[in-house]
């Protein structure tokens, strides 16, 4: 099994990274994984950190392993601007099916969860931006795209995103009754009935149509911003990756991992089993079930075989943290997962979230897996 590592630098001007200690011990584990065939790539950022970007590049430049930009597209990045452009600029809000500006997540001091909307050119230009120039000062083999998404369920129905003026347009031109989905998703969660639809690889069909479309429609925005995206870092020669939810919850958070996957290089799935936080599958399905009555048995192994359909690289993400009280995944449970998903036919994971976060037991766990 060969390894993709995550390097989390904080959020833009909020460094989290090291030039000393932690980047040693970061060079360290690269090395001891590298010597023994399974280092695969690193995926690095968001802040900004050209310091540590400029070392870490030099020797996986040396050691010929990718070197990948990782950056936050609709959250997170509150300081882009002033990175890209030297200057302040606004976001453009979501809005929630109430008709009231989205509120975010609050999950740590570096992670809000405060999305923006997507169809907004003002929003994609600057995520494109700020991440074309960390390309300009740093050789990065390419970009990794997260939370190129909605918010997905944890705010429960309402917080269903993106109803701005600019979003229903949108929708009324696609021949959808906006009015009449507010309708129904207000009154399931007001009785706390879930919707009957059916799960069909990665999408979620219902029987009212305007419903159907809406959600069609949301991750139609989506892949045009992932779409104008990758035109740009192909145009540079560049590779480009996506962080996906696992397919049994994508869809809600407007990712159809298929057609995105027909866009880019390579495609992260968080295949998260002990994760109590967005995008783990433990903490995400709940929320799915509350809206939609649809069964999809065990998502770990049926969107693992699922995804064997995509149209490019895919390398599952897996918990390679302890981090309390979010994931308190075992050396043993590590192993099991990294087991399945060999016996799936993956040869490339990405080890997620960072690396100097991963104790010692877990690496000598992921070092056994051949």
């Amino acid at each position: 099994m060969k390894y993709w590592f995550q390097i989390h630098t904080g959020n833009v001007y909020q460094d989290c990274s090291r030039a000393d200690d932690q980047l040693k011990n970061m060079i360290r584990i690269m090395e001891e994984f590298r010597k023994t065939d399974q280092l695969a790539g690193v995926l690095a950022g968001w802040g900004v950190s050209l310091d540590v970007y400029g070392i870490l590049s030099e020797k996986l430049r040396e050691w010929n392993v990718p070197f990948v930009f990782k950056t936050a597209v609709f959250s997170e990045i509150e300081e882009a601007c002033k990175f890209a452009y030297g200057k302040e600029l606004e976001y453009e809000p979501m809005f929630d099916v109430r008709l009231e500006p989205a509120r975010p997540y609050h999950l740590n001091e570096q992670e809000n969860f405060l999305f923006r909307c997507p169809s907004s050119p003002i929003n994609r230009k600057i995520s494109e931006d700020f991440a074309l120039a960390f390309l300009d000062k740093i050789p990065f083999d390419g970009v990794f795209l997260d939370r190129v998404r909605y918010n997905s369920l944890i705010s429960g129905i309402s917080g269903i995103g993106c109803f701005c003026p600019r979003c229903m347009r949108i929708y009324e031109e696609k021949g959808i009754d906006i009015g009449k989905v507010r309708r129904i998703l207000l009154g399931t969660e007001q009785n706390h009935q879930p919707i009957p639809a059916v799960y069909r690889e990665g999408r979620y069909i219902f029987e009212d149509s305007d419903l159907d479309g809406f959600f069609r429609v949301r991750t139609e925005m989506i892949t045009e911003a992932v779409q104008a995206f990758a035109e740009k870092v192909h145009a540079r020669g560049k590779i480009i990756g996506l962080d996906l939810f696992a397919p049994s919850a994508s869809y809600f958070a407007g990712q159809d991992a298929f057609t995105l996957s027909s866009l880019v290089d390579f495609i992260k799935p968080m295949m998260y089993k002990y994760t109590f936080a967005p995008a783990g599958i433990p903490f995400e399905m709940p929320y799915v079930h509350r809206l939609a009555d649809a069964a999809n048995g065990d998502v770990f192994e049926t969107d693992l075989a699922l995804l064997k359909k995509a149209s490019c690289a895919v390398y599952p993400g897996i918990e390679a943290n302890v981090i309390d009280p979010i994931c308190k995944v075992r050396a043993e449970e590590l192993k099991e997962t990294l087991e399945k998903i060999a016996d799936m036919g993956y040869s490339e994971v990405v080890a997620s979230w960072d690396m100097n976060q991963m104790p010692r037991t877990h690496l000598d766990v992921m070092k056994k897996i051949c």
